[in-house]
């Protein structure tokens, strides 16, 4: 259908026009970034093979690239590379195409980014993805797969002023979280110096935890309000499994780490 279409003079670069919230699709976005993502990978090549600009991007600047982490289909991932799409452009809000992977949970892609790094692929940056993960979208298998990569389990999220667009929408979902709170608003007010342990709990994400504490994470890294994720366990109601470790917590004054880690 793509074929005859463009026989017929489609353009090979037509964009849609308005924003499909239901479809989570924005403004302007390219066929070539719809066919990344639903996973019409063969379209996607014939797309390339007419001329399609690898490197279009969509009102929020995103590229194909990224719109295949979006849909999870790893196997645009290196056609894309092949065609020399730019892995280094990055969407609104500066996010760059391995981030917007990690947001979404898509483990596939993440895998294979990770797999093509050093040979189409730059090496991609680790920092502060298991909070853009825990944040979002990402579950357990996306945490896993980021601890499997070498991804700091004990980093305190810090992010500058430079940074100015996610900077800027944290502070005004900070200031928001006194007027009207939220988990959302109640991440922002906390996020500054908080660990991936401390994300995971704020954001109700409790089955990460575990895997968190059995790579290492330490319950005892306060954010820069001085809370720490023992803390946020001991005050909060917890669901199952998670009364094991907030229990576990109580005696932790008068245990090792070890002991609490393998819990």
């Amino acid at each position: 259908m793509v074929s005859a279409l463009l026989k017929g003079k489609a353009d090979v670069n037509d964009r849609i026009t308005k924003m499909k919230l239901d479809a989570n699709l924005t403004k302007h976005l390219p066929v070539l970034s719809l066919a990344a993502t639903y996973h019409a990978t063969e379209v996607l090549r014939l797309l390339l093979s007419q001329g399609a600009r690898v490197n279009g991007l969509c009102v929020n600047r995103g590229s194909a690239l990224g719109w295949a982490g979006v849909g999870d289909n790893a196997s645009a991932v290196q056609v894309l590379l092949e065609a020399r799409v730019d892995p280094h452009l990055k969407a609104f809000p500066d996010v760059s195409p391995f981030r917007t992977t990690c947001i979404c949970g898509s483990v596939a892609v993440m895998k294979e980014i990770l797999r093509l790094q050093g040979q189409h692929m730059p090496q991609v940056s680790l920092r502060f993805c298991l909070h853009s993960a825990l944040a979002f979208e990402g579950q357990s298998d996306a945490i896993s797969c980021l601890i499997e990569a070498k991804a700091d389990v004990n980093e305190r999220l810090q992010i500058p002023m430079s940074r100015r667009s996610w900077w800027g929408l944290l502070k005004i979902y900070h200031a928001a979280h006194y007027v009207s709170p939220s988990k959302l608003t109640t991440l922002a007010y906390h996020h500054y110096g908080a660990s991936p342990l401390i994300f995971s709990i704020l954001t109700g994400k409790f089955e990460c935890i575990p895997i968190l504490l059995a790579a290492g994470a330490r319950l005892d890294i306060p954010n820069d309000r001085g809370k720490t994720a023992s803390d946020f366990l001991q005050q909060m109601s917890l669901p199952e499994p998670c009364v094991e470790i907030r229990s576990a917590t109580n005696g932790a004054n008068d245990e090792d780490s070890d002991d609490c880690i393998s819990i």
